[in-house]
């Protein structure tokens, strides 16, 4: 009686994997006009299932087990109870261990070697199909063509659940309650995902060579298509908040936002870091330490920077940047230290807003700079430590040498080619008399 009503259940089952067999259309959208990898065009998933043997199948199972038209056939594994249920389910496997109701579907579990599926996994029309030397574990591999096509992989529990969501993937790692959505990690190669992370649509596909800690990756095209790239754990997160970065290790906690390390490359970013839309977005060839780039387009567009511990913070705060050192604590404020390039700011300066803006070829000693519009285009000049502090000073410097605990005055010291020294021009109402 019992294994009657089994297989009117297993008989509905069928029935909706065929019903579910198209796949739904959904439009993509682009970004940045990067161009899109296509999808695999030799990989066919076919509207009807295989063609079947109708002989006696031989094969290695427990009770009431691989139920339906030649499943287990020339099986050399052992099939848990309730398991490989399907038209040709289970079909050519060799050295498969299954759980309990497992490869629920049409052509579940198919042309698959040498692989261990826990319980209630692959559950989908088509899922496990041609999958070899892999391993799933209990509640994975939900969905039409979820780990489909797939070779070396081992999925931990409640993994891979939605459209396609680790087809065509190669040597992957996933931890628990990852990949989750449609194409989530679809067609990724040689990568290690940990716990709860590609959440969302496309957030991780076509991702290669990486490693992405827990909880991350989370939002739609957060990863994607990453190269030779370690994400700490909770960080990307926010749309394209990773995606087409390259050759680059974020740390903890980083990267949170919309674009905010988009088309980052040969980069490390520190923990706590690039926090804010675009804050770190098309960066190459810098070192971005803990707490730095905070706010909207921080570091957004450098190349060789070097940026230190709760630097750059502030909307625009060196963004457009070039070969240039910014030491602790320094660079805080609006578009403090913008559009710099080949300078040096060393620690606990540039404070304020629009402080060090515009800094050519210069040097800035340490507290030094400190004052709304402070230093703000300098070129060729080097100002000494705790020199220059109040709104304005030292403003429009060219070729200049401030010395040490100078021009400490609101609005003085604006000079050209001339040399300031030491303890000169400090609580002036007028300009320094040596910019005469």
């Amino acid at each position: 009686m019992h294994l009657e009503l089994f297989l009117k259940l297993c008989s509905v089952l069928i029935l909706a994997g065929y019903s579910n067999g198209a796949r739904p259309e959904r439009g993509r959208r682009s970004h940045r006009d990067k161009e899109r990898p296509e999808k695999s065009p030799d990989r066919e998933i076919p509207d009807q299932p295989n063609e079947v043997d109708t002989e006696e199948p031989n094969h290695v199972a427990t009770l009431e087990s691989c139920v339906g038209i030649s499943a287990c056939s020339d099986t050399d594994g052992a099939i848990g109870a309730f398991s490989c249920i399907g038209d040709a389910a289970c079909t050519n496997a060799t050295g498969i261990t299954t759980d309990t109701r497992t490869c629920v579907g049409l052509n579940a579990c198919s042309s698959i070697d040498n692989a261990r599926i826990d319980t209630g996994s692959c559950v989908g029309y088509r899922s496990c199909t041609e999958s070899t030397n892999s391993e799933i574990s209990s509640q994975s591999c939900s969905g039409d063509y979820a780990c489909s096509y797939s070779n070396n992989i081992m999925v931990n529990d409640k993994s891979c659940r939605g459209y396609d969501s680790c087809g065509d993937t190669n040597n992957l790692d996933v931890g628990s309650l990852s990949c989750l959505g449609y194409d989530t990690c679809y067609a990724m190669n040689n990568t290690v995902i940990g716990d709860g992370s590609c959440h969302g649509e496309s957030s991780c596909p076509y991702t290669v060579d990486s490693t992405i800690n827990k909880d991350s990756c989370m939002s739609y095209e957060s990863c994607y298509q990453m190269k030779e790239m370690v994400v700490g754990d909770r960080s990307c997160h926010g749309s394209y908040s990773c995606s087409y970065t390259e050759n680059s290790a974020i740390g903890e906690d980083s990267c949170l936002s919309y674009d905010a390390c988009y088309n980052m490359i040969r980069t490390t970013v520190g923990d706590n870091s690039c926090i804010g839309e675009d804050s770190c977005s098309s960066v190459g060839g810098s070192t971005i330490g803990d707490s730095s780039c905070l706010e909207s387009d921080s570091c957004s567009i450098v190349t060789a920077m070097n940026v230190g511990r709760f630097s750059c913070i502030g909307e625009s705060a060196c963004a457009i940047g070039y070969v240039s050192t910014v030491q602790d604590e320094s660079c805080i404020g609006y578009d403090s230290c913008y559009e710099m390039y080949t300078s040096t700011v060393k620690f606990q300066s540039c404070v304020g807003n629009e402080v060090c803006s515009q800094l050519f070829n210069s040097m800035v000693r340490s507290d030094s700079c400190r004052g709304d519009r402070s230093c703000r285009n300098v070129e060729g000049s080097v100002i000494g430590q705790g020199s220059c502090v109040g709104d304005g000073a030292c403003e429009e410097l060219v070729n200049v040498t401030v010395g040490s605990n100078s021009c400490n005055c609101e609005g003085c010291c604006n000079c050209t080619d001339v040399v300031i020294p030491p303890n000169s021009c400090n609580g002036l109402d007028t300009n320094c008399p040596f910019c005469e």
